[in-house]
């Protein structure tokens, strides 16, 4: 007997309750389908990395700051752009995400997991504050990223992005020189010199 002969026996035996078959089905085509559109997302888009290099004369990544008060602020990217600096707090979170900025907390919606995370929003601040204690003729803007996996249906907060809407929003250099680079070289170098790159322990 083959494989299909198989099923349609399974789904026609007399006596069978086919409710419960059926609705597995439909579950794990649902797993399929979900996962194959994530798939073809992140294929499509590349590596977050990759997709920063092409709007970027340099980069900064997973580096500490010295805080304005006592302390340090990790950042996990500093962009040189033609735009000035972009500081980028990355989210890998998936779902629905419910959010706004007078929120304490945001509520992620994953499948069958409900859960939340605080407003990343002051964190942010702290950082792009730690960026321009070091340059001060360079404009210095931040960014809450996102993945193509998350959805903001009710709309998205303040200074919130996914990864594809801040490649679209920035001008595309792929490593060619500009007058704007040449311009802001002198305050991207003090940054590189005051980042730190935190030790693994």
């Amino acid at each position: 007997m083959t494989l299909a002969e198989r099923i349609t026996a399974a789904f026609t035996a007399p006596g069978v309750e086919h409710w419960p078959v059926y609705a597995t089905s439909v579950v794990m085509l649902a797993v399929v389908l979900m996962l194959l559109t994530r798939w073809i997302q992140s294929r499509r888009g590349g590596t977050l990395a990759a997709r920063l290099a092409e709007v970027s004369h340099d980069r900064l990544s997973d580096v500490v700051l010295p805080k304005a008060d006592d302390g340090a602020i990790h950042i996990d990217h500093i962009l040189l752009t033609e735009r000035g600096i972009f500081v980028i707090d990355a989210r890998d979170i998936s779902g629905i995400v419910f959010g706004s900025d007078r929120m304490h907390d945001w509520t992620v919606m994953d499948g069958g997991r409900r859960y939340t995370i605080g407003n990343p929003q002051a964190d942010l601040y702290d950082r792009v504050a730690a960026v321009t204690l070091v340059v001060t003729d360079i404009p210095v803007e931040g960014r809450i990223v996102f993945g193509s996996g998350a959805d903001f249906s009710k709309g998205l907060p303040s200074h919130v992005c996914t990864e594809l809407e801040l490649i679209a929003a920035l001008p595309k250099v792929s490593g060619r020189s500009t007058q704007t680079r040449k311009a802001f070289e002198l305050e991207w170098q003090k940054l590189r010199e005051a980042a730190l790159i935190p030790t693994q322990g």
